[in-house]
């Protein structure tokens, strides 16, 4: 098994980025990375109520030279604490040339990180585990349906603010959204209710899923009409609204209504994509 590649200058800030979001939003260490020559991919799942969030990179733009080989149809899959990977590629920001490499010493594996600067070379080395490509498929995305409501979001710094502010007066966010453009955030208890309303986001209708045949009466009139409820931790909406950054070209919030909440991000010049999974509580 082997696997070299040298990081190319564009794609090192877009790595150490997404590297830096995964380690905000999951409350786990462990991170599970699947290689092949066509994609690098990372994913963050738990079997508790947290979120579970995945990233799809390409090879090609990530690397300007790559070596993955394998008897298992040149697929590779280990895991790796994600805390140790992100300050791993920290330590590479000022680097003219950063190389990722698998090796194994006394019996351990590692991701080795080289990062080369004009004084001294730096080598970092990430304990992994090496997982067979029977345990790694227990790591792909789930499968749920398509969303019957999904919106573009604007920055989301101003949503986040607000999510921040809305968590520390109720533990469940009702997060409701439209085909209509809209979208509100709302808390509420015994005593009060407070709920925010934000209107003319784009909708896109080629994403979300179609009555059937027999439903339909006006197309126009049911794509407007459609809307999705979710109810949420506020914590698990505050950590994925800080998926943004200048990796980020666009966030996409979808909803499949009181079953799943899931925010996907696009990621600039087709690096690839990032998207959180979001645990929705039944609402009473």
């Amino acid at each position: 098994m082997r696997f070299r590649g040298q990081l190319t200058a564009a794609s090192f800030p877009i790595l150490m980025e997404v590297s830096q979001f995964m380690h905000r939003v999951s409350s786990s260490d462990t991170c599970f990375v699947m290689l092949n020559e066509e994609r690098m991919s990372f994913a963050m799942k738990t079997s508790g109520e947290d979120m579970q969030t995945f990233v799809h990179l390409s090879v090609a733009k990530l690397f300007a030279d790559v070596v993955v080989e394998s008897r298992a149809d040149n697929n590779i899959a280990f895991a790796l604490g994600i805390a140790n990977f992100s300050r791993a590629l920290q330590s590479g920001k000022d680097a003219s040339g950063v190389m990722l490499r698998l090796l194994k010493r006394d019996g351990r594996s590692f991701l080795s990180l080289r990062a080369r600067t004009v004084d001294l070379d730096i080598i970092q080395n990430i304990p992994i585990e090496v997982v067979s490509m029977a345990t790694a498929e227990n790591y792909r995305e789930p499968n749920i349906p398509p969303p019957t409501v999904a919106l573009e979001m604007p920055p989301l710094r101003a949503f986040r603010t607000i999510t921040d502010r809305l968590k520390t007066m109720q533990k469940y966010l009702l997060i409701q959204a439209g085909m209509d453009g809209t979208l509100r955030l709302r808390v509420q208890s015994d005593t009060f209710v407070l709920q925010t309303l934000h209107t003319n986001l784009r909708c896109r209708p080629d994403l979300v899923e179609r009555p059937s045949s027999d439903d339909i009466v006006d197309d126009e009139a049911s794509d407007d009409n459609a809307a999705s409820s979710v109810r949420v931790d506020a914590r698990h909406a505050s950590k994925m609204l800080s998926v943004d950054g200048n990796a980020v070209l666009s966030v996409l919030c979808c909803l499949i209504d009181q079953q799943a909440l899931v925010i996907h991000a696009i990621l600039v010049d087709q690096f690839g994509s990032f998207t959180c999974y979001v645990p929705v509580v039944a609402m009473h």
